[in-house]
């Protein structure tokens, strides 16, 4: 039959003990902590302690902790004690420690155990016995463990509870309502609105489609994703959006061009440079020259800096081109002066031949 927990016999006394340990120190500094209640045949609570102890390992601590409650037990006089914990290793060695030789680490922890039972024994008056138990039927020392890693520095007596620590009181008792079965259901169309508004445009940014990075060296470098040629593809018969395509260029009025632009196309004042402004239809975004574009042409042009604009263009694409260009090994050389050594050396090599 399964219990959470199971009352002492009668007049007995039973102490649940536990024992945490981090396998890393806590930002608190705590490494281990022991949780440690006493109750009655009765199963009042009339004892708890619980809180790190430093420097001492589980074995350790948790003999502490029984430490901690038999020397409570003498004071208040509980002759019949029944000790429960989930530590296999404690539970054996105290059942079996006169057939077995304890390690150096455990003399000190089981000698006063014994000790206090031995100096206060009285036949037929004083009798202790241990179990060790799953871990469920040792939730409350658990649950006082690991509120004592987490939120205490020393190990302390305890006069009131803390935390949930009566909960898990009642719960041994049986004196609570299951708890429930804490999984997140599948909220399927949840939070989801009837009728709502379109998503919003997505903006994205659209690659060079020269691969290459934009330098600073030109400035009027643009990616061809805009086209506008006399006859546009994306014609707008309202011209709602005319005035805002190349907004800012002098040839551009009012999404029209302006008459100094027909009149440049017109008379042929461009038809000695590229071929575009040969031909019957303008492509303003057709590249020209080093990061130099019809648009560009044009625009100085109508401002009759057409010549210095060109010269600037072209000294900038020379600059771009040498920027990949690697020197010869000899020039190299003849700037680190190192040619003439090198000479010498030749020279010296061929006279000793």
């Amino acid at each position: 039959m399964e219990h959470i927990w199971e009352l002492p016999d009668e007049k007995f006394y039973k102490i649940n003990v536990h024992c945490v340990v981090s396998p890393v120190p806590l930002p608190n500094g705590n490494t281990n902590s022991v949780g440690v209640v006493v109750r009655n045949d009765t199963g009042e609570d009339v004892w708890k302690g619980m809180g790190p102890m430093p420097g001492l390992n589980e074995e350790q601590a948790i003999m502490a902790g029984i430490q901690a409650a038999s020397i409570e037990g003498r004071k208040r006089k509980w002759d019949l004690i029944h000790i429960e914990t989930t530590n296999r290793n404690v539970f054996e060695t105290i059942l079996m420690q006169q057939h077995m030789v304890l390690q150096e680490n455990q003399r000190e922890a089981y000698g006063l155990f014994n000790t206090i039972y031995a100096n206060h024994h009285k036949d037929g008056k004083t009798d202790r016995c241990i179990s060790c138990v799953p871990p469920h039927m040792n939730s409350t020392a658990d649950y006082m463990a690991n509120y004592g890693l987490n939120n205490l520095s020393v190990f302390s007596e305890l006069e009131e509870d803390l935390g949930d620590m009566r909960y898990w009181l009642n719960r041994d008792m049986g004196m609570v309502l299951p708890a429930p079965l804490r999984e997140t259901p599948l909220l399927l169309g949840g939070g989801e609105v009837v009728d709502g508004p379109p998503p919003p445009k997505i903006l994205k940014r659209k690659r060079n489609p020269f691969a290459m990075e934009e330098s600073a060296l030109l400035p009027f470098f643009k990616p061809d994703t805009i086209s506008w040629n006399l006859n546009p593809a994306n014609y707008d018969p309202s011209g709602k959006y005319k005035k805002k395509l190349y907004e800012g260029s002098s040839f551009n009025k009012n999404g029209a061009f302006s008459d100094v632009a027909i009149n440049i196309l017109n008379d042929g004042t461009l038809h000695g440079l590229p071929d575009i402004f040969s031909s019957q239809v303008v492509d303003l975004d057709a590249p020209v020259d080093y990061g130099m574009y019809g648009r560009d042409l044009l625009h100085h042009a109508v401002n009759g800096t057409l010549q210095e604009f060109m010269r600037g263009s072209r000294m900038m694409g020379e600059m771009v081109k040498k920027r990949y260009i690697l020197m010869d090994v000899d020039e190299v050389l003849e700037a680190m002066g190192m040619a003439s050594r090198d000479v010498k050396m030749k020279n010296a090599a061929s006279s000793s031949a």
